[in-house]
């Protein structure tokens, strides 16, 4: 994803508070930042991949609840940032509350073979209450 009209101390200071890891490098006008999970950390997503038991498979990645801490947390920092995703595009902290819940629900998984939403591949505690 691309961020701008933040600093990356304030990428770093929000990373801490999320409990995320960040991978950034200078891109344009802002940063392209790669957030991926802390070791044994919270925001444990779901992978596309199925256990024996029919079960998904853990991955990597940062769950939808991590990714929207992460993002309240640069918010808190820099009320400007805009946010540039593949699903959608935040202009500030109004625009992302008001529209960040649309992406629960996009479809991320195959279509006709096994259909997941981004919302749904998760495993962290607010997910199994969500």
């Amino acid at each position: 994803m691309i961020i701008r009209k933040v600093t990356e101390s304030q990428l770093d200071l929000a990373a801490d508070a999320a409990r995320v890891v960040l991978t950034t490098k200078p891109k344009g006008r802002g940063f392209q930042v790669k957030v991926e999970r802390r070791h044994l950390g919270p925001w444990q997503r779901l992978g596309f991949q199925r256990r024996a038991d029919g079960e998904r498979r853990r991955c990597n990645g940062v769950c939808w609840h991590g990714f929207r801490e992460f993002m309240r947390q640069v918010y808190a920092l820099a009320p400007d940032a805009v946010f540039v995703t593949a699903m959608i595009r935040y202009d500030g902290s109004e625009d992302f509350e008001a529209k960040h819940g649309e992406t629960y629900h996009v479809q991320v998984g195959s279509q006709q073979a096994d259909p997941a939403y981004y919302g749904e591949l998760c495993e962290c505690s607010e997910g199994w209450a969500s």
